[in-house]
């Protein structure tokens, strides 16, 4: 996990899950109504700092959409412009597609 903090109060993290080889990041967040001081561009070159230091071939931005997410794509594909793509599975089994019918039909009651 790396932070950027500003006069010791954190208002910004990422945390990266990694092997030998690739890294990829897990989780990010920024602290709410915190300023933009390139806190976002600072962490990831940290993150990739440290996993070339540890070995990793690979660092993984994850996903990127431009048309849904314009202003995170341009951020994401500011670091390289390689975008590999990854087919997207989502698998729901039958006992997960009953429940979720029968809990919209008979709903929580407010």
């Amino acid at each position: 996990m790396a932070a950027f903090k500003k006069q010791n109060e954190t208002i910004a993290n990422v945390v990266i899950v990694y092997d030998k080889d690739y890294s990829i990041y897990w989780l990010g967040n920024h602290a709410d109504n915190a300023p933009n001081s390139g806190q976002g561009e600072l962490l990831q070159w940290e993150v990739i700092k440290r996993m070339k230091e540890k070995g990793c071939s690979y660092y993984d931005l994850c996903y990127i959409e431009k048309k849904r997410l314009p202003h995170i794509y341009k951020f994401k594909s500011g670091f390289c412009k390689n975008e590999v793509s990854v087919p997207h599975i989502v698998y729901k089994s039958l006992p997960f597609n009953v429940s979720n019918k029968l809990y919209k039909i008979f709903g929580k009651n407010d």
